[in-house]
């Protein structure tokens, strides 16, 4: 352990212990995967007003959908919504809860296992492709993009929403550990073994671990890709070819005189607490 970490280590977790957890939905009572369904369905409706894409009778792709509650909540308005996400167990959960919640969709959604950088879907088969809290934990976001500008139709959409590397809580360990920006105090390492510790002492600590696929042998958050703005725009900039830029938005952290700091040059990204990209697919 370095003279660094000796020293962060104590004093970070004495902190801890006088820090008010910020929400999250595994912290409700309940079962994990359906809090995170209603909190999903509930925060894509803020999500979309950033989006002024039209989504009645479209045909819409939901990657990294989780439970299915972002798709719940698209099927309102679409046609058709297909839900992808790696995890089968998610994918079960959510097929349940689609119909135990919003049965009134649930005819309109299909959730299904599939890998963001070779989708199982014809070519230009969709018409908008919703990415949102999923652009950062995207292993080849690179690849992924290319595969969903593959998928969307000539003058479709791709929407991506995601918090940045700058973000308080960008670490996604805020369930149990309630220390902002504490990917920029600790080594990762360190921080999964936190983790670990917390999540073994408590009822659903074990399905925590499963969810966020954490090991006790990982060196590093192998979830989040350290996503930023600088390197989306360098991504987006390889396919200038193929999409434009058509829309751009953020949010700016929720305390006082976040809009004053965030103008500053040199510490103004760490008060941005998500951005929001449409883009459109080049009709050739």
């Amino acid at each position: 352990m370095d003279i660094k970490t000796r020293i962060c280590l104590p004093l970070l977790w004495k902190l801890e212990k006088y820090m008010k957890k910020p929400y999250h939905p595994f912290n409700e009572k309940g079962d994990i995967w359906e809090n995170l369904y209603l909190w999903q369905y509930k925060t894509t409706e803020k999500t979309l007003k950033h989006f002024n894409v039209e989504f009645s009778g479209k045909v819409v792709m939901d990657i990294g959908c989780g439970t299915g509650g972002k798709s719940a909540y698209l099927a309102q308005f679409a046609d058709k919504v297909i839900g992808i996400d790696i995890n089968p167990h998610a994918i079960n959960k959510g097929k349940q809860l689609v119909k135990k919640h919003n049965a009134d969709v649930a005819d309109r959604v299909i959730l299904r296992v599939d890998n963001a950088y070779n989708m199982d879907q014809p070519d230009s088969s969709v018409d908008i492709i919703f990415m949102d809290d999923v652009w950062e934990h995207i292993e080849k976001p690179s690849k992924a993009l290319r595969e969903a500008i593959r998928v969307v139709k000539p003058g479709g959409y791709i929407l991506i929403a995601f918090p940045p590397l700058n973000h308080p809580w960008a670490a996604h360990v805020n369930d149990l550990i309630s220390i902002p920006w504490i990917h920029y105090c600790l080594w990762e390492k360190y921080i999964v073994r936190w983790y670990i510790h917390e999540a073994l002492r408590i009822e659903n600590g074990i399905e925590r671990l499963k969810f966020k696929g954490i090991k006790p042998t990982d060196k590093r958050i192998t979830y989040i890709n350290h996503m930023t703005l600088e390197r989306t725009l360098a991504i987006l900039y390889k396919y200038r070819s193929n999409i434009d830029i058509y829309d751009f938005s953020y949010d700016l952290l929720k305390i006082p005189l976040a809009k004053f700091f965030s103008k500053l040059e040199r510490i103004g990204l760490f008060f941005f607490s998500k951005y929001y990209f449409t883009l459109r697919k080049r009709e050739r």
